[in-house]
């Protein structure tokens, strides 16, 4: 039983890292856009003011950061399912586990004295 479903429960987490990397990725690089034209508008702010284009530069600006926070969002939503599976799966698996043991060792199928056979085997000096 545990020699199959560990594997499994590799692979369901496995397959909920993916899109985790995916959303972080492009978290990372519309954050490093964002960083690069905040750097851009501050060290040209005076000519931006001079022109009339500030205006128009902190809408873009707000409407980018909007952007970035939406895809904060899905990531912490794609880090909450993974953080949820990581707790959910194990403990399902472990009352699983421990469930089947309880109606083998009732059903006379496993006696509790062949469960810790294979380690009693020390020597007796």
């Amino acid at each position: 039983m545990v020699v199959l479903g560990v594997p499994v429960l590799m692979a369901v987490v496995g397959l909920l890292i993916r899109p985790l990397h995916r959303q972080q990725q492009a978290y990372r690089d519309q954050e490093g856009k964002l960083t690069t034209r905040a750097g851009d508008i501050v060290a040209g702010l005076r000519v931006l003011r001079g022109v009339g284009g500030e205006p128009v530069l902190s809408a873009r600006y707000r409407a980018q950061s909007q952007a970035l926070r939406a895809d904060g969002v899905r990531v912490a939503r794609v880090e909450s399912l993974l953080e949820a599976a990581q707790v959910l799966l194990p403990g399902a698996f472990l009352v699983l586990v421990t469930w089947l043991g309880a109606r083998f060792a009732c059903g006379a199928r496993s006696a509790p004295a062949s469960w810790s056979r294979s380690t009693a085997t020390r020597p007796s000096w």
